[in-house]
């Protein structure tokens, strides 16, 4: 039997919606930056609850104050930043699945903690055109639907409705991240790591870092203890999400998936995988730390993350 195509109608979008995959691999060389989903963990398990493929295009909602408008039934998940979630006006669990019927209203209210929450309907979002084969919407570099433009109120989304063998109904307490915490981040250490002296080394791992107003998704610039590097003349080199820079200034900067391609800054390092995606949820404000690791740690700890939905 052929797969109905329902809509969905976006009627307050908030800050800043846009529709998000895993991201645009494979284009640095040309200056195209990943992109991609703030936060992987939030939208894996969407994706998961209600069994699309880990790359289906999801809704990423930012600080939430959002409502849509479903015009034909159809099974919602929602996972990640801390929000009031209603539902035909019932209210509904956070990192959980519900059905949502005709003509009934998705709201969710300002965010209490974190930035980015995902919502992922079952069959997946369709009549959406891939751009460089993905269809995560980057506003900076004109991709994806409506050429990266924020979506706003009025615009329409389509759905393929059909049956999907669900089994969890939520996501397990164990695997629900929270963002209020002070946040650990693991990293790789890079040669411009020994540049610094034994006493700078310990600084940097004991000091507190504090994300501040100027961050972006391109990068979150950290205030703390200002760090002395002898600058020297190097050439620009290539940069990877979580790569963590040390401007003139002293105070570090952690690359995120919309970074520029290449950079002339001496590199302390690169933030591990799966810690990277921890930190695209906190904001401006919040604190955090560093904490020395290696490649062999760094993938073991990827496979544990991968492991939540790939338990084989």
């Amino acid at each position: 039997m052929k797969a109905e195509t329902a809509s969905l109608s976006i009627e307050k979008a908030g800050l800043h919606c846009s529709i998000q995959d895993l991201g645009r691999r494979g284009w640095l060389h040309l200056g195209v930056s990943v992109g991609g989903v703030a936060d992987e963990h939030a939208a894996r398990w969407a994706n998961a609850l209600v069994a699309n493929s880990a790359d289906s295009p999801v809704l990423q909602l930012c600080m939430a104050n959002f409502k849509l408008r479903a015009h034909s039934d159809c099974v919602v998940a929602v996972c990640g930043a801390e929000y009031d979630i209603k539902a035909g006006g019932r209210n509904e669990q956070n990192w959980s699945r519900f059905n949502l019927a005709a003509g009934e209203q998705l709201s969710l209210s300002p965010a209490r903690s974190g930035l980015y929450s995902y919502v992922a309907f079952a069959g997946g979002l369709q009549k959406l055109a891939p751009s460089l084969g993905s269809y995560a919407m980057n506003e900076r570099e004109g991709l994806g639907h409506k050429q990266g433009k924020a979506l706003t109120k009025g615009d329409l989304l389509f759905i393929q409705r059909k049956q999907q063998r669900q089994s969890r109904s939520s996501v397990h307490p164990s695997a629900q991240a929270r963002y209020d915490t002070a946040l650990a981040l693991r990293f790789i250490p890079n040669f411009d790591w020994q540049q610094l002296n034994p006493a700078q080394q310990q600084e940097f791992l004991q000091s507190e870092w504090r994300i501040g107003a100027q961050s972006n998704q391109m990068g979150l610039r950290l205030e703390g203890q200002k760090l002395e590097l002898a600058q020297r003349p190097r050439l620009s080199a290539p940069l990877s999400p979580g790569c963590i820079q040390l401007p003139p200034e002293g105070q570090p900067i952690v690359l995120m998936k919309q970074h520029q391609s290449i950079g002339g800054y001496p590199l302390l390092g690169c933030v591990y995988r799966c810690d990277l995606e921890a930190l695209g949820q906190r904001r401006p404000g919040q604190k955090l730390h560093f904490k020395l690791g290696n490649i062999e740690m760094a993938q073991a700890s990827y496979q544990r993350w991968l492991g939540q939905w790939n338990p084989n």
